[in-house]
């Protein structure tokens, strides 16, 4: 299990780092002047060695769960199926934390 978990924080910093260069590629670029939709944004965090997830979704309180691996699947895919998607992820000792966005009209 901490393999997997070892293995899964490195692949969160280097989906942070894609996520910066990412980030900065579209604040640069003529098109993020004037963006046809916009976005509103869903943080979800763990902390993996205490089984703790906290899911904050915009206007609504935070949602705070127990939960190990196969909860943060569950709940990342969940929120996929409301139109979710990651676009950053950032690790750090027993932590992880994902950006999630939406277009809003």
């Amino acid at each position: 299990m901490r393999r997997s978990v070892a293995l899964l924080a490195l692949g969160g910093f280097v989906c942070a780092l894609a996520g910066s260069v990412a980030l900065l590629a579209a604040l640069t670029s003529p098109a993020a002047a004037a963006p046809d939709v916009g976005c509103e944004y869903c943080m979800v965090e763990w902390l993996w060695d205490k089984d703790s997830i906290r899911v904050q979704e915009p206007g609504r309180d935070a949602v705070m769960t127990e939960g190990s691996y196969e909860a943060v699947v569950h709940a990342l895919s969940l929120l996929g199926r409301q139109g979710w998607r990651v676009v950053s992820c950032a690790a750090a000792g027993n932590w992880l934390f994902w950006t999630l966005e939406r277009p809003v009209s």
